[in-house]
């Protein structure tokens, strides 16, 4: 049973075929629209037989080389963040023996022949702890007894990768699985498994890949809401930290402009003759006065020297002329 009341298969081609455009080089894949599709397969908007099928069939439609590579790359990128639940279908006969058929094809391009094993090989290592995905393992053993030429383990194969966390499975009660409740034959098809009093919140489950509110019980909502809270806690914590760092830096920085301002005022009088008692005094003195006064008085000053070092040099040029 799906969380969305219905399957949402219409939309599934025209994403795996943005992800596997024939526009983008070298085998790769578009990663939001291959994000897309995996949200959806794990959050059950999409049936996983579905997903495995159209997946194959983009793959197998295609003798292109960079069309290929790129489904195997979507593939193995829904493998690993699809869920428990679509890896079922991915370790069946339906999907794997096709490949074993078209790894004897002839005319099968050589870097997707070995990109194709390559990925079976890291498949078989990350299924070996999974009992329920081991036909990947039986078709990988059958693959090396044919004398197929897999590539060297390079890199550790880490079989968590496949562990994405998905919705649990909807299941059938005739009571509410919290007080007991039973269900009327109206509500028991409305509510699942929950009475409506225990169910009645709705919020995003993104960890679950589901984007959109859907009802949740409300030890969950709880749940969910518990994490925001502790989400925005640590997002002000952060935030305050930098506020604190920022104001200190203002301050230090203003600090700095003072000094370079009595410096220069002071500097200038040195130039100008002037040797004002404000200048002599000491550090401690001089952050006693007003610092504005102290500043309109130095530069009051400096002007006053310049205006008789000007009319000082005006005098022997009159007496000259008159002379």
């Amino acid at each position: 049973m799906s969380w969305f009341g219905s399957s949402e298969t219409d939309g599934l081609d025209p994403i795996i075929e943005r992800a596997t455009s024939e526009t983008i080089p070298n085998g790769d894949i578009d990663f939001g629209a291959a994000l897309e599709l995996s949200d959806r397969i794990r959050s059950k908007q999409i049936p996983p037989k579905d997903a495995m099928r159209s997946l194959k069939k983009r793959f197998l439609s295609s003798k292109d080389p960079n069309k290929q590579k790129s489904s195997l790359k979507l593939i193995d990128f829904c493998i690993k963040n699809g869920g428990e639940h679509f890896l079922l279908d991915i370790s069946s006969k339906e999907f794997m023996d096709p490949f074993i058929g078209i790894l004897h094809d002839k005319n099968l391009n050589g870097e997707v022949k070995q990109y194709l094993l390559e990925l079976i090989q890291s498949w078989s290592i990350m299924f070996s702890t999974h009992p329920k995905l081991s036909y990947v393992n039986d078709v990988y053993k059958k693959l090396q007894g044919e004398k197929f030429k897999f590539p060297d383990i390079t890199e550790y194969v880490d079989s968590s990768l496949i562990e994405s966390k998905v919705a649990p499975e909807w299941e059938d009660s005739d009571a509410c699985m919290l007080c007991s409740k039973l269900f009327s034959f109206i509500n028991h098809h409305v509510v699942a498994f929950f009475a409506r009093e225990h169910s009645s919140q709705s919020c995003e489950l993104p960890e679950l890949g589901i984007t959109v509110p859907v009802r949740v019980c409300d030890t969950c909502y709880q749940e969910h809401m518990d994490k925001l809270e502790a989400q925005k806690k640590t997002s002000n914590k952060k935030s305050h930290k930098k506020h604190k760092s920022n104001k200190a830096s203002s301050k230090y920085s203003i600090g700095n402009e003072d000094d370079d301002l009595k410096k220069a005022i002071e500097l200038s009088l040195q130039e100008a003759g002037m040797t004002p008692e404000a200048t002599t005094n000491t550090k401690d003195d001089i952050s006693q006065p007003p610092p504005y006064e102290d500043e309109d008085a130095a530069m009051k000053a400096a002007i006053e020297a310049s205006l008789q070092d000007l009319h000082q040099q005006e005098k022997p040029i009159s007496s000259k002329q008159l002379g």
